[in-house]
């Protein structure tokens, strides 16, 4: 259920009831409606008075904090990995890099969001720092809700990965300013592409 709301297959603002999902997912009514309530509390879906659940609806200001929290966070992260980086991981970055150009030419976006999300992580996770982790993997899910919005439009796709090059090249030079300013950047133009795509009508909220 979180994968279909992630991906836009249940859209913000669609009904979701468990006698609807029971044929769909196979399961007892009593697993669906933990993971129903899961999501509540995650705020993904939100209860309706009347009974059933709505994928929840994010407003501007939620974006607004998601993407300023992230920046906060990652920026950090990236500045502590870059002491941790060995060639062996900028190689890992590269490949990242070169396999979502191919996907971009291929027109499999869903394959570049997915290597995009794990350039990320991968990144953030040469921080070594165990909290730092657990909070930016609380948000992960809702910037992946934004990302693969942002990564459905080809051309900011390939912005995405060239953003990506210009990181591994601050990272082999050990050049921590221009690392976190890329990493604003990178966060900043995601956050433009997602109001532009709102005001557009293309993404709904």
């Amino acid at each position: 259920m979180k994968e279909a709301i992630l991906t836009g297959e249940l859209a913000p603002g669609e009904r979701i009831s468990i006698g609807r999902l029971l044929p769909q997912i196979g399961f007892s009514p009593t697993p669906i409606r933990e993971a129903l309530l899961k999501l509540e509390q995650e705020g993904f879906v939100s209860r309706l008075q009347k009974g059933g659940f709505i994928v929840s609806r994010f407003t501007k200001k939620d974006i607004e904090e998601i993407f300023e929290i992230r920046d906060l966070l990652e920026c950090h992260a990236v500045g502590l990995a870059i002491e941790h980086v060995q060639p062996t991981d900028i190689q890992w970055l590269e490949k990242n890099v070169e396999e979502s150009k191919q996907y971009v030419i291929k027109n499999k976006l869903a394959k570049v969001s997915a290597l995009n999300t794990a350039f990320h992580d991968y990144l953030n996770g040469l921080s070594k720092n165990d909290r730092l982790l657990f909070l930016i993997n609380q948000m992960k899910d809702r910037i992946y809700l934004y990302r693969s919005a942002i990564l459905r439009v080809p051309d900011k796709a390939g912005m995405s990965i060239d953003h990506h090059g210009k990181m591994i090249e601050a990272i082999k030079k050990k050049d921590v300013d221009t690392l976190k300013k890329l990493t604003r950047e990178h966060i900043q133009i995601g956050k433009e592409v997602i109001f532009a795509e709102i005001e557009k009508g293309i993404l709904k909220l």
